[in-house]
């Protein structure tokens, strides 16, 4: 039976319905099956390949391969049993099982162990907060990452507290899936690990506990190398391809303050709101700092709980405070990589890591008991989520309307009297099921070229290759008789042509569309 005992509890249950109603929103939207991302073109695309092909191809595009596996693998138990489907819409519902199982866990785990208003919170904020209500329902890994690095971070708890070889063991295969499906997850995981390694060296007291808890990190570490060595070599193959050439900028001011607000809003939120989203983040690390100090010796009796009380309160706190940490030390260790090495980080890769910070946020939550700091909290998390819900339905509404007028583009082209000429390999994997009556060529440039695209684009019947030096041969031959478009993503170099091009429109915000005149 779930009690219900307090006003508090009431506020947690209010969130928890809120939630409920945030997960109705989430199954319905996937009915008008249109794409919320450019890349969701590419994740249908992948999904239609031969499973060895699908590898090769994420391979290629610089991920790793769970989220298209698991696809594949939804796929054939369909047609296996003769199930009919949209596969846009099915595909984003199997991006929305991890809320579903998200919501289970607050529900049981989250509530039993920090009650009924850390519970209700932490699901609302993982629903709505942010960006985060958009990436469930987006065909991409992110929903999946978030939900293996929070599980992987509960083990944190459990080693901390009493570190059972099973909360090692968990920690390995949630870190691994984690790392399978996001590598910024993966930099999540490190972090966990080397945090860790320093809580067992600085906190164990004894030489012998130290030495103990020291092997059971290195045999989870060990187990975590293992199970991810089938993907290490095509992990260094793209760390090479990264260093080479990559779309990600280098990190400014402004993007430390998006990485550091986006816990709440998204980047494109107003300053006023990111600023407010930061002080609410600075005031949970003070409030987290005050109370591990409160506990952090044996009061119980100034404090009127029993030892054993205190002990966990303590661990509690010291579990929260570290997921703020991990928070922080991703954005620090992105950054730093990003201008020493090579720009690696984006706002959007902070998604997975998001679900730790309100757990922490939330379990936080549940321990302040002077109401005059609870009740300002939760009025600022209020009008922030408030924010994000505004932000996240007009998100939808504008690619909605996107989306309506990529179809109309589209159909536009799509004819037997058209030529379309895809200025890479990516726009032609991503376009061309949607192209199928146009007439297709592709240039495909030499920083792409690698082993995992070669072996995919082999396989497309309609992949005809050429120079740079013969869009102007084709446009001579078919002038007259046909209608000629270039496809090419905006930023990047403009067609190299002789002839007059007139820019007729573009797709999903990334790819513009020219017409030979």
């Amino acid at each position: 039976m779930l009690k219900i005992e307090n006003k508090r509890d009431v506020i947690g249950v209010a969130f928890f319905v809120a939630s409920v109603i945030t997960l109705i929103a989430m199954i319905s939207l996937p009915i008008n099956n249109f794409f919320i991302h450019v890349d969701e073109y590419f994740t249908l695309a992948l999904i239609k390949l031969p499973i060895g092909d699908a590898i090769n191809l994420t391979a290629g595009d610089v991920h790793p391969p769970f989220y298209y596996i698991l696809l594949k693998v939804v796929s054939k138990f369909l047609t296996m049993f003769g199930i009919s489907y949209s596969s846009v819409y099915t595909f984003k519902l199997v991006s929305i099982i991890p809320y579903v199982l998200l919501m289970v866990l607050s529900l049981g785990k989250i509530r039993k162990d920090y009650g009924w208003l850390s519970a209700g919170l932490f699901i609302f904020a993982v629903g709505v907060m942010s960006d985060l209500f958009i990436h469930y329902v987006t065909l991409r890994m992110y929903s999946w990452g978030l939900l293996f690095l929070l599980l992987a971070f509960l083990q944190v708890r459990r080693i901390i507290g009493k570190s059972d070889k099973t909360s090692w063991f968990l920690l390995s295969i949630f870190s691994v899936l984690g790392a399978y499906t996001h590598y910024f997850v993966a930099i999540n995981c490190v972090i966990i690990y080397i945090v860790l390694l320093a809580y067992i060296l600085l906190n164990k007291e004894g030489n012998l506990s130290r030495l103990g808890e020291f092997k059971k990190w290195l045999i989870s570490s060990v187990l975590g190398v293992i199970l991810y060595l089938p993907w290490l070599s095509v992990l260094f193959s793209q760390l090479n391809q990264v260093h080479e050439s990559y779309w990600i900028v280098s990190p400014g001011m402004n993007d430390i303050i998006n990485f550091l607000s986006f816990t709440s809003v998204n980047e494109y939120s107003s300053i006023i709101f990111k600023i407010l989203a930061i002080i609410l983040l600075i005031g949970f690390i003070l409030i987290s700092y005050k109370l591990y100090e409160k506990y952090s010796k044996d009061k119980s009796h100034k404090i009127n709980k029993s030892r054993k009380e205190v002990k966990k309160e303590r661990l509690d706190i010291k579990f929260a405070s570290i997921g703020i940490g991990i928070f922080l030390l991703t954005i620090i260790l992105g950054v730093l990589i990003s201008l020493l090495f090579k720009p690696i980080i984006v706002v959007r890769y902070l998604i997975p890591c998001l679900a730790i910070v309100w757990l922490s946020f939330s379990i936080i939550i549940g321990k302040i008991k002077d109401n005059r700091i609870l009740i300002p909290l939760l009025i600022i998390i209020v009008i922030l989520a408030s924010v994000s819900i505004t932000d996240n339905i007009n998100t939808v509404a504008k690619h909605e309307n996107q989306e309506m007028e990529d179809q109309k583009l589209i159909s536009q082209i799509n004819t037997n009297d058209s030529i379309v000429i895809f200025y890479n390999s990516i726009n032609f994997i991503m376009f061309e099921d949607h192209l199928n009556n146009a007439q297709t060529y592709t240039i495909h440039y030499e920083s792409l070229k690698n082993s995992y695209w070669d072996s995919v684009l082999n396989t497309y019947k309609n992949y005809k290759e050429i120079k740079k030096s013969d869009v102007d041969k084709i446009i001579k031959e078919n002038k007259d008789s046909k209608k000629i478009y270039i496809i090419k993503v905006i930023g990047t170099e403009d067609p190299d042509t002789e002839y007059d091009l007139e820019k007729t429109g573009k797709l999903s915000y990334t790819r513009d569309i020219y017409k030979v005149k």
